[in-house]
């Protein structure tokens, strides 16, 4: 079995769990407010503890890359990485979206064309767009919720929009029967073992000393208020 130690930390939705040759096999995530920092090390002893592995057990280190928040996606990354160089063993990554996206994603669904947004502050998204084929259409980027856009959606049938971006604009819907929605759909390690499996066995391994989030917009801090 191909162990790998998975990490989520772009939204208020803390997520951790192992997966078993991309197999996700043991969970644990927790809607925190950002509070990461304090729980992720208790997190990662008890996923371990509970699948009866030692850390050495592990063969990669998997995590979202983002977009999302800024703070969130620091602790992931450094924990990631401090993990993943102590072992001597591969980081690989896959963006934050993407784990929404699969979670939304049936085949037989049918949807013509998959909006996937994160909520990037104001009337901003972190906007990704997949095809029916679960192809991508556009990869993840800064996006401002116009009323033009707006307008293409409603009048687009047979979509399906998720993340918690959608929040800005899901009253403009509420007659739509042709649209589908999951406003409360938060990236999470259930929707990343597959993929970040694959990366594995491809060797699309990240650079311990380089690799950074995706932030995809600079962040402007203001005293007393966390991203």
């Amino acid at each position: 079995m191909i162990y790998g130690f998975l990490i989520e930390t772009s939204s208020e939705n803390l997520s951790v769990g192992i997966s078993s040759s991309g197999t996700l096999e043991y969970i644990l995530e927790e809607s925190c407010g950002y509070k990461h920092a304090e729980k992720i090390h208790g997190f990662i002893d008890r996923c371990l503890k509970e699948k009866g592995l030692n850390i050495s057990d592990l063969h990669y280190i998997g995590l979202g890359t983002g977009p999302g928040s800024y703070t969130g996606l620091r602790i992931g990354f450094s924990v990631a990485k401090a993990m993943a160089y102590a072992l001597q063993i591969p980081l690989v990554g896959t963006d934050s979206n993407r784990s929404v996206f699969n979670l939304v994603y049936r085949p037989t669904a049918n949807y013509d064309k998959y909006f996937i947004m994160a909520d990037a502050g104001r009337m901003e998204v972190y906007l990704s767009e997949y095809g029916p084929n679960g192809d991508t259409l556009c990869s993840p980027k800064p996006f401002i919720l116009t009323d033009e856009f707006i307008k293409h959606l409603v009048n687009t049938p047979n979509i399906l929009l998720a993340g918690n971006g959608i929040k800005k604009i899901i009253h403009f819907f509420n007659n739509k029967n042709d649209v589908a929605l999951f406003p409360d759909i938060l990236p999470s390690v259930r929707g990343l073992s597959r993929e970040l499996y694959e990366k594995y066995k491809q060797g699309f391994f990240l650079d311990l000393f380089h690799a950074e989030p995706d932030y995809l917009k600079e962040y402007f801090f203001k005293s007393g208020m966390m991203a």
